[in-house]
Order: structure tokens, then C-alpha cells, then sequence
């Protein structure tokens, strides 16, 4: 039994030690293609000057570390692989746009851009006052209230845009908005091109984000309406069946009239044979 565990330990050890070894050698051959994408980088028209030192610098100092490989901590090498993914990810990102203009004209596109995504979410807003005030008197003829029974009604949860979410977005679009009109107000040529293209990726990342938002609006819009309308038709035909049963006469069993009518005859001949008596009893006094 004992010979058994310290073979299970040799083992145990011999998985970590390969491990170790694997690490290594991802590390060492991520850092030789990170050299390949900094003479792709260097050959542009508009290298990124700025990424290329810090990526060059970091392949440098790894390559030392690794004459030393007794030296290394495990979790170093993970660290080491997951700094030089981020800087090759971020240099593989600019050659994909090494054709950008990055200019004047392009952020004054991208500021049309900006501003057109935040009139059309304020015109969203607008619709919805100009689709329900068509429907408001039909509303208030059964004596509902068609603002009050439109935020109501509920759509799937899957179906609703939270209003902070909308607020948050819509604040993220204006603060990258001013960032650009900042750009725009100085000079370009102030900024390097590494720090133009994240501002032009930033405007993409929060338009996309803008645009889905705007599409779920409106969707939600549309499910809310459809609701509505099932809520206007379940109370019509409620109405119209509440006056259909006041418009109805009195069902009278015959049995009913039968018995009445035994009782009117019953009454009258009471009263005759009262007023025979009464007048009896008037002879007799005199």
C-alpha cells in the first residue's frame, strides 16, 4: 500500500513537472510569433510606434527570463502568456485598421453618427405619445385611461428595456461624444494614431450597444401595443354584455302568474264579502 501512494506521488509530480514544461514551451513559441507580428507591424505605412516599443520591450525581458527556467514560478508563466496575448491582440487590432483615415473627416462622420443614434432615440419617445393619443378617447369612452394602461400591461421580461440600462447607455454615448468634440476642437495631430484608432473602436463598441437598444425599444413598444388592444377589446365586450343583460325583461314563471292572479281574486272577494258584512251590520243598528 505504501509502495502504491509513493507511485501515485511520482505520478502526480510527473503530470505537474509536463505541465510545467508545456507552459513553457506555449511561452517560448508565442513569443517568437509575437516578433513575426512586430516586422508586419514595423512594414505599415503608419506603424504604431507606441505598441511595437512596449511589445518589443516584453519580449525582450521574457526571452531572458526564460534562460532561467528553474527560476520561473508556474503561476509566472501564465502571467507572463496572458500580458503578451493582451499586447499581440492589441497590435493584431491596429494592422486590421491599419487603413483607417483617422482624420478630421472621419470623427466628424462618426460625431453625425453619434448625434443622429441619440435624435432617434428621442424619437422614439415621441411615437409612443403619437400612438396612443389616437386611442385615447376609445379608452376613456370605457372609462380607462390609455397612458396608465399602456405602462400596465406586461410584456415578458425578455421583452422590457430597463430604464436605467437605456440611461446608462445613453450616458456612455454622450461621454464618448464629448471626447470626440474634444479631438475635433484641438488638433489631431496632438494624438498619436494609436490613441485616435481606440477612440474610433470605442465609437463602434457603444454605437452597437446604442443601436440593439434602440431596436429592443421599439420591439417592446410594439408588444406593449398589441397588449393594450386585447386590453381595450376584453373590456368592450364586457361593457356590451353588461348592457345586453340590463336590456333584458323579467322572466315571469307561469305557475308565478297563476299564483298571482289566485291571489288578486282571493283579495277581492275578501274585501266584498268585508263590505256584505259591513253593510249588515248597518240593518241590524237601525
Amino acid at each position: 500500500m505504501e509502495r502504491l501512494n509513493k507511485l501515485n506521488k511520482w505520478d502526480q509530480k510527473d503530470k505537474i513537472r509536463l505541465e510545467r514544461q508545456r507552459l513553457l514551451n506555449d511561452l517560448e513559441s508565442s513569443l517568437y510569433a509575437a516578433r513575426e507580428l512586430l516586422d508586419d507591424a514595423s512594414e505599415l505605412e503608419h506603424p504604431p510606434n507606441n505598441y511595437i516599443k512596449q511589445l518589443e520591450s516584453i519580449i525582450e525581458e521574457y526571452l531572458e527570463t526564460l534562460n532561467e527556467p528553474s527560476a520561473i514560478k508556474t503561476k509566472d508563466i501564465k502571467d507572463m502568456k496572458q500580458n503578451l496575448a493582451k499586447r499581440q491582440e492589441k497590435l493584431e487590432t491596429y494592422i486590421k485598421y491599419s487603413n483607417e483615415a483617422l482624420d478630421d473627416k472621419q470623427f466628424e462622420q462618426l460625431l453625425k453618427q453619434g448625434d443622429a443614434l441619440l435624435e432617434k432615440i428621442t424619437s422614439i419617445e415621441k411615437k409612443k405619445v403619437e400612438d396612443l393619443f389616437p386611442l385615447a378617447e376609445k379608452f376613456e369612452s370605457l372609462g380607462l385611461n390609455v397612458t396608465s394602461e399602456y405602462f400596465r400591461v406586461k410584456p415578458p421580461k425578455s421583452k422590457v428595456v430597463p430604464e436605467s440600462l437605456v440611461d446608462k447607455v445613453v450616458d456612455k454615448l454622450h461621454s464618448q461624444l464629448e471626447q470626440i468634440k474634444e479631438l475635433l476642437d484641438g488638433e489631431l495631430s496632438e494624438y498619436s494614431r494609436e490613441e485616435l484608432l481606440d477612440n474610433k473602436l470605442n465609437l463602434d463598441v457603444i454605437y452597437t450597444e446604442v443601436e440593439k437598444i434602440i431596436n429592443r425599444i421599439t420591439a417592446e413598444h410594439k408588444y406593449r401595443l398589441k397588449l393594450l388592444q386585447s386590453v381595450y377589446e376584453r373590456r368592450l365586450l364586457a361593457s356590451k354584455q353588461a348592457e345586453e343583460h340590463v336590456d333584458e325583461p323579467q322572466n315571469i314563471k307561469p305557475e308565478d302568474t297563476h299564483s298571482n292572479k289566485n291571489s288578486t281574486d282571493d283579495t277581492r272577494e275578501e274585501k266584498e264579502k268585508k263590505g256584505s258584512e259591513q253593510v249588515e251590520f248597518e240593518q241590524d243598528e237601525l
